[in-house]
């Protein structure tokens, strides 16, 4: 799921782009970490 709103949610995907620039990650390791999966959660509550 965290993948496909990836590709969907442009908001969330500037910010996964930058927690890998920032952390020199690749995309499969960043969606991995705690703090993308807490942003993400917090973008898909309703």
């Amino acid at each position: 799921m965290i993948e496909n709103d990836y590709r969907h949610n442009a908001a969330f995907r500037a910010f996964v782009q930058e927690y890998c620039t920032r952390n020199n990650l690749q995309l499969e390791e960043a969606l991995e970490h705690e703090a993308v999966r807490r942003v993400w959660k917090l973008w898909t509550e309703v």
